[in-house]
């Protein structure tokens, strides 16, 4: 007999419907990967889906969807993950796994009470997860709803587990839930025992669990199907696109490179897939490490496949932007020789200012996701075969408690991840990563490809897999650049006051009028003044008016010499355009910059001078000296700047334990050393750097995730936040101000989760016209800018620009602050 369902768990969607899909989805997920206990896990995945929704059952929930009746009566998770840890638990005992995987109850109790939040600590706050069981109207709540349940869908629900979970007794199970002191009880001693336990490998299947109930739901809500994947990606590839683009070799560095290039790709046959989890290409900068390394990793690929008999994605991750940008597009060029389209599910680029869009190819057509909520789900979740993205989007998925981040967890299983410019990750968190990644790569079947001209001491030596036998001979054969240091009596770095070093970097830039120069500061401020300082004087030297030098680009132009400034302070794009006129215009040029030129940015000049930082930092930095060996030896010169009042101007942003190991290695070197004496200056920096760095963080941060005190885990941030920030939206065009006003009729709308949806579609256009302003002494006067949205978030009107930006500086904040009368 015909059972004609009712009840819902979305406007249009059957809650019979909705828990099949999820259960089946769920379990289709993990059956995909290759894991430890994946039959059971499928199995456990497919009882968390079908499960997950069950508290919609109520009149209340129902009331709530087709009439909008809201109460607090229709909340389901907590119910919903009481039957879950009910239904799990005879599952195992059934199967006589239970003693063996005696956890598994409790963290799929978790996962379907918090699948529509954040996790928290098990126990022990207010708000903890377990502790919530001892709260008196929680109790209420439930039977209410159990009540409830048998009152109106008695029927309905039994045919529903029927179908789902099979020839399962609903009763017997909300008969279990009436007894609630019994339940409540065993959970939380569950829950502290499992705390006791004390094993990451607890919070990593926790982590794989929620993340698979994640997606599974989200996309079944949106009615989104899973991308197909692209299995077959020719792994000569990248040997093609070189054998079309570097015909011959025109100087000795192309042979080098072609060699280190050679020498990366026969690598793999000599590592072994079981053992070597964690791989190590430690080369000069400028070799060509990003070919290199996309060529093994494919090829590491289709080797695995033929091995191991799954398919692994290929995951891309650098610390920058501006890099990512830069690697996306080589990217692309390559695999456009087979795939000229770059269909997303083959290759994504996923960060906070990628544009939204998902462009899927089947067997039988290209198809544009069109749906903005659809395009953007698929992107969060990382469904690709090569995904390129931030440092931050990965260690903040791999370490989280927060549900949106941890979505993409299982696409990063069974994955060739590849950390680039590794060195880039702070030091307190080495052991944090160490222990994380080995865990992570040997349960869950990935291979981690760490790359970086300075290698940081995260895993020991014995640890990785070298793809490069004698790295030391690649070190050797460069010699580009010429290190000079002005040294003290005793043989310590000399300070330099900010006013002198001004005056003798405009003596040198006239001096070797012939040279491209590099001036590279620590602070946004420094930065700026220096800029300005050369700019008077040369503007003076020239004879040229400041109106007509600077062009659109925001470049000063003074005859054949071009004064660039580069910080965070200026927009994005105009960043992006200053590098591109770096690397291809031929005229000469003489760059003020912060950090931010430091890894990844191919640009190349003939003098360097850099304020003391971390030694990491320094030869990152000259990397973009004479990089192509194109002119003779480079010359870098590194001081140590104070300001007026005498204090250093690292001190305001690098660690002193990362300076003091700097220090002590350099004065081992001497006034004047070669390029080829910095690959063992570099091991000695990492050693002492490991000595005298705390490893406090990390600690805190593992117990936290041994003992699933998840919402302590909020604590780790990659990149430190400075202190208060504020994010200002600049109108500097037509444009720009059409997309204020945009963002100002959006806010308009009623609906939160409206509004969410058309920012985020928003956001790459948003981010391009907005700069970021932390710890400044003048953020109060920011503040004083009218409201964009939220309470951090303002905007300079198109009205106002001029005083607040300088088409070459960019953002400045004016003395007398905003004065709203100028509207």
């Amino acid at each position: 007999m015909l059972f004609s369902y009712s009840l819902k768990s979305h406007p249009s969607k059957l809650l019979i419907d909705h828990l099949r899909n999820v259960g089946r989805l769920s379990e289709s997920i993990v059956n995909s990967r290759n894991l430890e206990n994946r039959e059971v896990m499928a199995k456990i995945a497919y009882l968390i889906g079908v499960t997950h929704d069950f508290g919609k059952a109520t009149a209340y929930f129902q009331d709530a969807l087709n009439a909008g009746r809201k109460s607090r009566n229709a909340r389901h998770g907590l119910l919903s993950s009481l039957l879950t840890y009910q239904v799990v638990k005879d599952y195992l005992t059934a199967t006589g796994r239970l003693k063996e995987l005696q956890w598994l109850p409790t963290i799929a109790w978790v996962v379907v009470k918090k699948h529509h939040g954040n996790i928290r600590n098990l126990i022990g706050e207010d708000n903890a997860e377990a502790t919530t069981l001892k709260e008196p109207s929680e109790r209420a709540l439930v039977m209410k709803q159990v009540d409830n349940i048998l009152n109106t869908s008695r029927q309905e629900t039994q045919n529903i587990f029927t179908e789902t979970v099979g020839g399962t007794n609903i009763l017997e199970f909300l008969e279990e839930i009436r007894h609630w002191e019994a339940l409540a009880k065993e959970i939380r001693v569950q829950t502290r025992s499992l705390r006791r336990e004390a094993q990451m490998d607890n919070y990593l299947v926790m982590l794989f669990l929620y993340s698979v109930l994640l997606d599974a739901d989200k996309m079944d809500a949106s009615i989104t199907h899973f991308p197909s994947r692209i299995l077959k990606i020719e792994d000569d590839l990248v040997d093609r696109y070189r054998n079309a683009v570097f015909t011959e070799d025109r100087s000795p560095m192309d042979t080098i490179r072609n060699q280190a290039y050679k020498e990366t790709v026969e690598s793999l046959s000599r590592i072994d897939l079981q053992r070597d989890r964690f791989l190590s290409m430690n080369l000069p900068t400028g070799i060509g490490k990003t070919l290199a390394v996309f060529s093994f990793s494919l090829k590491l690929r289709n080797r695995i496949s033929k091995e191991l008999s799954f398919t692994p994605r290929i995951i891309y991750c650098l610390p920058f932007l501006s890099i990512i940008d830069q690697n996306s597009s080589v990217i692309s060029r390559v695999l456009q020789d087979q795939f000229p389209d770059v269909p997303s599910n083959l290759f994504l680029k996923q960060h906070h200012l990628a544009d939204i869009y998902y462009v899927e190819q089947t067997e039988e057509e290209l198809y544009d996701v069109k749906d903005i909520d659809k395009a953007l789900l698929l992107m969060e979740a990382w469904d690709s075969e090569i995904v390129i993205t931030t440092f931050v989007q990965f260690f903040h998925s791999l370490v989280t408690n927060r549900n949106r981040a941890a979505r993409k967890f299982h696409n990063m299983a069974n994955s060739i991840i590849i950390l680039d410019e590794v060195q880039a990750i702070p030091s307190k968190y080495w052991q944090l990563i160490n222990e994380v990644l080995n865990l992570f790569a040997k349960k869950y079947n990935c291979w981690v490809i760490l790359m970086t001209a300075t290698q940081p001491l995260i895993f020991q030596p014995d640890q990785m897999q070298e793809l490069i036998s004698n790295k030391k001979a690649y070190f050797e054969a460069f010699d580009r650049v010429e290190f000079h240091l002005d040294l003290d009596e005793n043989g310590n770095l000399a300070s330099c006051t900010f006013e002198d070093f001004c005056n003798s970097v405009f003596q040198e830039i006239v001096e070797e009028n012939d040279k491209n120069i590099m001036i590279v500061v620590n602070t946004i401020g420094t930065c700026q003044q220096l800029y300005e300082f050369l700019k008077e004087r040369l503007l003076c030297r020239h004879g040229i008016n400041e109106q007509d030098c600077i062009d659109g680009d925001g470049i000063c132009n003074l005859g054949r010499n071009e004064l660039i400034n580069l910080s965070t302070r200026v927009l994005p794009a105009a960043r992006l355009r200053r590098i591109n006129r770096i690397k291809n215009d031929d005229r000469r040029k003489i760059v003020v910059t912060t950090q931010l030129v430091e890894a990844g940015v191919d640009i190349s000049v003939d003098i360097v001078y850099r304020d003391l930082a971390p030694l990491d930092c320094i030869i990152q930095t000259a990397g973009r000296c004479n990089r192509s060996d194109e002119a003779g030896k480079g010359v870098f010169k590194v001081l140590q700047l104070k300001d007026c009042s005498g204090n250093f101007l690292h001190s305001f942003v690098y660690d002193r334990v990362l300076i003091g190991a700097t220090l002590q290695v350099l004065k081992r070197l001497g006034s004047k050393f070669s390029e080829r004496d910095l690959a063992g200056a570099i091991e000695k920096y990492y050693k002492v750097v490991k000595e005298r760095s705390s490893c406090q963080d990390s600690e805190e941060i593992m117990q936290c995730l041994r003992m699933l005190n998840l919402s302590d885990v909020a604590r780790f941030e990659l990149i430190e936040d400075y202190g208060d920030a504020v994010s200002v939206f600049l109108e500097h065009g037509d444009e720009a101000q059409r997309i204020r006003k945009d963002i100002h009729n959006v806010l308009q709308e009623s609906r939160l989760d409206e509004r969410k949806r058309k920012l985020a579609t928003m956001r790459k256009q948003i981010n391009e016209n907005t700069i970021t302003i932390r710890y400044s002494k003048k953020l109060e006067s920011v503040m004083q800018l009218p409201v964009l949205f939220d309470g951090s978030f303002r905007y300079v009107p198109k009205e106002c620009l001029q005083k607040w930006y300088k088409r070459d500086t960019g953002f400045i904040v004016p003395e007398d602050g905003f004065n709203s009368s100028a509207l």
